[in-house]
């Protein structure tokens, strides 16, 4: 038997490893979890075991998974579990396999012909699409492939064999049994050939029974060892896979096809493009076996091996189920006929004379093929290797690899939810998120478990959980019968999230709870309720407050539900929705869960709320004695309020002469809505329900109409109203969303009452201020203590509002007021609350950009900036806003607080500076570590000065500022060149050192401005008495937060450490520190748990503070 040569073993060597290496695709759910994730979970305690290793008795032996036991521990042993090494360490087992394989096959068929089929026989094998495809995965049927050909490669064809040959033939064939124990049908079929011929040597016959039958034992008790050591108990699996799989036809389950599935699909797709040579080397073979006189060995053993693969589909097409690597021992006995035909048809077309001359002069280095079939087999082979390999499936396993690494980096990844058919990506062995497995189901997927104990009627009404999620109930039935209706920020585990491996669905269903990451396929996000409705899945994540952060394609997909590549959805909060989002669903969310049990709000209360916040913009905007208002139920509350005047910061001041009319357009039938009508009455507020015109008798009108729940048309005779208010010359201040629009799409047509439609136009409502009662938490409603009511900025309005429209970010301090240089009416009114004066009756022209109102810089900064231009052309224009920034004030750029305050900024920066906080403020957010990832900044302080300012007392804004540097520029560089490799230790040291310390900071100024004992410094001297009360608090600008001691060799890591020392630091007027005290912090403690410690310890130590000057 030839030898191969050297330099094709390193060709077949190098190629299996480059194969290995270039794989990004999916195949089979077998590849990992009946291979990898059994290893896996041996070696790394984590990991899913599906119901055929967890059924009583399990029906798989850990045989094969034990082959990757030793590259997974010394992976764990070298520290490398989080680098590639994992994904690559069992592929690279299975390429030795597929190697040995494609060596087998080259003895194989230059034993049986000659060396030159030999070596087409290795180019097929190594060339083959399916072989790409699957000979290096960690499939059974890819080992059993290789083991199948090496036992070809050794079996005694001749009985004049030596013995030892036999017996590793034997062992050879035994190995691959006990891999994959239907490797035993092709055996069968040569074993009983081989008795048969030995039949006439009784020595002969007896040696082989006896070799088969201590090879056979030797294998049998190694099963039943190894499962034994692994399940504890004593089992002989391939008794239970043949029961299973067989008797009970559990297979079916999973698919039955036609008795010609295997001919009509299977062979065609594992053959590829060599099937026509293959088809014409068997007719060959067929056609000189009729001509060739006598029985020549080749024949009679090409014979053998063409009786071996009719035998093997012949059975395997009597089982129901039916897929195509289960035939995938047969195609390197395929590829030697395929050989025979190309070698000889080559032969064939020279005269004899050149034949043997050449055979002569060049018997191997010329490659004995026609050049147009080498032409043939490579390209058409070699495009589909590409793909195969690189992109099909390959969204698939890149998910999982970017789940890892948010996992490992930027520890997010709190729980995963795969909404994929079953078995659809790896897990553990590729996820390797082992704290996910031990706390609990934070980590799980659709199931699909067999309908295993059940008789024949229950199996017949047995609906697994895959298809009741895509088929019957749809997933937005799944998520309403089976999800909580909103998601639980702590993210909890799962109760019953799949239906336990080996056992039948739960009674009562599944119970799921919503996690912080979802995995699905593009497809997924179109899909639509049962019910007929609208509503798709991706408006109802969007909803509950989760947004997309990965996707990418996956190449060609057969079954629809696998469509439209993979998508990552993380939740991010309402209030992370992205700057200019608002939708009808989540702000609908949001009142029902302060409506619920959980937040305990009643209607009465949130529309108290409601509207005392809009009485106070409207007095803050504007200084009218003159309030008319076209009024709901927030305008009948905050009729009440302005009746007896409210101040800017919440309090009531008399204001007798103010006028008001509450116009109600439909008087509301609720009881509430006449309680509030008649507090109004009592109140002697004059009320109408027919309005002509608003005459210049009135100053400004609220609108509180229509909320954002309302959907156009607008029926009479609210119409009527719209067209009345949209016709005169009034400010408007809008509550929520100007009436008549459609929160999602913006402004709509309306049925008018002479039935004419017209576009919203001249009748469109365009506030000057819109006041959106939105704010995420219910702590927070309306009274937050630096914003005292809010204004979102939808896109819709964004692009149709051109006339003065405030707008101000729930997390960031709002863009600075313009002043007129006319003295405020309130004498020291809350520099956060100041809003853009109202529409003056004359204008004066600006003699500069930069003394444009700062309402209007605003809105052409951000006009700069529109969301439907390409990601990386938007990054590119906040990089020049940017340096337009550091050009101008490097401080201010930077986030330098002590020279920010003696920067003068204009409006022109200031817009610039609140468009970069805005857009990259849900990023920033995301980032935060742990255990305080996901809430808000402390509320904001006052600014320092009444001037035009950026700068406020909280440290966290230039943490903020700090990073937009960093990241502008990271971000810009990466889109130029894929040799950019990213900052990622300067966002390290902002994240784990700057954020958590400045954000304790503002909490110790929150809660000790609240008790007492510090102290904000603020411009001018003041009273005496505010003098004196100030001198017993500590001042603010002179603490500062440690967090210490910190090792050397974590500091990387301090942030996670068990414990942690954090202490409060006092700095005098000579920079000398004091330490003022200190507290031990648990690794899960809360940043505002610390805060208040802090302040407890400095009231129990009775800490005397420095006077503040």
């Amino acid at each position: 038997m030839s030898r191969p040569p050297p330099a094709y073993i390193l060709l077949v060597l190098f190629v299996r490893l480059l194969i290995v290496f270039s794989t990004r695709g999916f195949f089979q759910p077998d590849e990992y979890f009946q291979a990898l994730e059994p290893a896996y979970r041996a070696v790394f305690g984590s990991g899913h075991l599906t119901w055929e290793w967890t059924a009583n008795p399990p029906i798989r032996s850990f045989i094969y998974p034990s082959l990757f036991v030793p590259p997974y521990a010394l992976v764990k042993v070298m520290h490398l579990q989080d680098t590639q090494l994992l994904i690559w360490a069992p592929k690279l087992v299975q390429a030795v396999f597929a190697a040995l394989g494609d060596l087998a096959l080259y003895r194989l068929a230059s034993s049986l012909l000659t060396e030159a089929h030999g070596k087409v026989a290795l180019f097929l094998s190594l060339i083959s699409p399916f072989n790409t495809l699957a000979l290096t995965r960690t499939l059974a049927n890819s080992t059993e492939t290789s083991l199948t050909v090496l036992a070809l490669s050794y079996w005694p064809y001749s009985t004049f064999q030596s013995r030892s040959r036999t017996r590793l033939a034997l062992g050879l064939a035994a190995f691959s049994c006990m891999v994959r124990p239907t490797a035993a049908i092709l055996w069968t079929f040569l074993g009983l050939e081989l008795l048969w011929r030995s039949r006439s040597s009784r020595n002969q016959l007896i040696n082989l029974v006896f070799d088969v039958s201590i090879i056979g034992f030797a294998a049998a008790a190694t099963i039943i060892a190894v499962d034994t050591m692994y399940y504890g108990t004593l089992v002989f699996t391939p008794l239970s896979f043949l029961k299973t799989n067989l008797v009970s036809g559990i297979a079916q389950f999973y698919g039955a096809n036609a008795f010609h599935y295997y001919l009509t699909q299977g062979l065609p797709i594992i053959l590829g493009p060599a099937l026509p040579f293959a088809v014409l080397g068997v007719r060959k073979h067929f056609r000189d076996e009729a001509t060739t006189p006598g029985h020549r060995s080749p024949t009679r053993v090409l014979s053998l091996l063409m009786g071996l693969v009719g035998w093997t589909i012949a059975v395997y097409s009597l089982l129901t189920h039916k897929e195509w690597r289960f035939i995938h021992p047969v195609l390197p006995i395929l590829h030697i006929f395929a050989a025979d035909y190309l070698v000889d048809n080559v032969s064939a077309s020279l005269t004899p004379n050149h034949s043997q001359e050449t055979a002569r002069a060049k018997p191997i280095t010329r490659f004995p093929i026609r050049s147009s079939h080498l032409l043939y087999m490579i390209v058409t082979s070699v495009p589909l290797d590409l793909y195969l390999i690189r992109w099909h499936g390959s969204a698939q396993i890149a998910a999982t690899r970017y789940i890892h690494d948010l996992g490992m980096h930027e520890d997010r990844v709190r729980s995963v939810g795969v909404l994929m058919p079953c078995h659809s990506i790896p897990w553990q062995a590729y996820f390797h998120l082992t704290r996910l497995d031990t706390a609990g189901h934070r980590i799980w997927a659709l199931g699909c478990e067999p309908p295993l104990g059940l008789n024949t009627k229950e199996r017949a009404g047995y609906t697994s959980q895959t298809d009741v999620f895509f088929n019957t109930l749809g997933a937005l039935g799944y998520f309403e019968r089976y999800f909580p209706p909103s998601v639980d920020e702590t993210f909890p585990p799962a109760p019953v999230p799949f239906t336990t491996p080996g056992s039948s669905p739960p009674e009562r269903g599944w119970n799921h709870t919503w996690p912080s990451h979802l995995i699905m396929f593009g497809a997924l996000e179109k899909q639509q309720a049962r019910d007929g409705s609208t509503a798709t899945v991706k408006e109802k994540l969007e909803g509950l407050g989760y947004r997309v952060i990965w996707r990418a394609g996956n190449g060609w997909e057969e079954d629809e539900r696998r469509r439209g590549g993979t998508v990552i959805w993380e939740w991010t909060g309402l209030h992370q929705l992205g700057r200019g989002c608002v939708l009808t669903v989540v702000l609908m969310q949001i009142d029902e869960e302060l409506m619920s049990a959980a937040g305990a709000f009643s209607l009465d209360q949130l529309m108290e709320l409601a509207g005392l916040s809009c009485a106070q913009a409207l007095a803050k905007v504007y200084d009218n004695k003159k309030y008319p208002r076209v009024l709901g139920g927030d305008g009948l509350v905050a009729a009440r309020h302005l009746t007896d005047g409210v101040h800017a910061q919440g309090k009531h001041k008399h204001n007798p002469c103010a006028t008001h009319l509450t116009f109600c357009v439909q008087p509301g039938s609720k009881d509430i809505y006449k309680r509030l009508a008649s507090q109004c009455s009592n109140l002697s507020i004059p009320s109408s329900h027919e309005l002509s015109e608003l005459n210049t008798s009135y100053d400004v009108v609220l609108d509180a109409i229509f909320g954002f729940s309302f959907k156009p048309p607008a029926r009479a005779p609210f119409d009527a109203a719209l067209r009345l208010i949209g016709e005169s010359a009034l400010p408007i201040v809008s509550v929520d969303i100007p009436s008549g629009w459609d929160v999602d799409r913006g402004p709509q047509q309306l049925q008018l009452q002479d039935d004419t439609e017209a576009r919203l136009g001249a009748l469109v409502l365009r506030p000057q201020v819109l006041a959106a009662a939105s704010s995420r938490r219910a702590q927070a409603w309306f009274l937050l203590a630096a914003m005292p009511f809010y204004v979102r900025n939808p896109t819709a309005m964004r692009d149709d509002c051109d006339r003065q429209m405030v707008v101000i970010n729930d997390k960031l301090p709002p863009p600075p007021p313009y002043h007129t240089g006319a003295r405020h009416p309130h004498p020291h009114p809350h520099p956060q609350a100041q809003l853009a004066p109202p529409p003056f009756r004359t204008r004066r022209a600006c003699r500069s950009l930069v003394q444009l109102p700062q309402h209007v810089l605003l809105q052409i900064v951000y006009a700069t900036c529109p969301d439907d231009i390409p990601p990386d052309r938007l990054r590119r224009r906040l990089y020049w806003v940017a340096m337009y920034l550091r050009l101008t004030s490097r401080a201010l750029y930077t986030g330098e607080s002590s020279a920010q305050r003696e920067t003068k900024i204009d409006g022109l920066m200031a817009a610039s500076m609140h468009l970069l906080r805005s857009t990259y403020l849900p990023l920033y957010i995301q980032l935060i570590k742990p255990p305080y990832s996901s809430d808000p900044f402390p509320l904001t302080a006052p600014s320092s000065s009444s001037s035009l300012s950026l700068q406020s007392a909280q440290r966290e804004t230039a943490i903020l500022d700090k990073f937009l540097a960093l990241k502008i520029c990271d971000d810009v560089r990466a889109d130029e060149t894929q040799l950019h490799l990213g900052s990622d230790d300067a966002f390290t040291d902002v994240f784990e050192l700057m954020q958590p310390r400045s954000r304790v900071e503002d909490l110790v100024r929150v809660f000790g401005t609240q008790v007492g004992v510090v102290c904000v410094q603020e411009d001018g001297a003041g009273s005496v008495s505010a003098r004196r009360a100030r001198a017993t608090k500590l001042p603010f600008e002179t603490l500062s937060v440690n967090f210490s001691p910190r090792k050397v060799s974590d500091r990387a890591n301090y942030w996670h450490a068990n414990i942690a020392q954090v202490s409060l630091v006092q700095t005098d007027h000579t920079r000398r520190k004091r330490t003022l005290v200190e507290i031990q912090r648990t690794k899960s403690e809360r940043l505002e748990v610390s805060a208040k410690r802090l302040i407890r310890a400095l009231i129990a130590n009775g800490i005397v503070p420095e006077p503040c000057t």
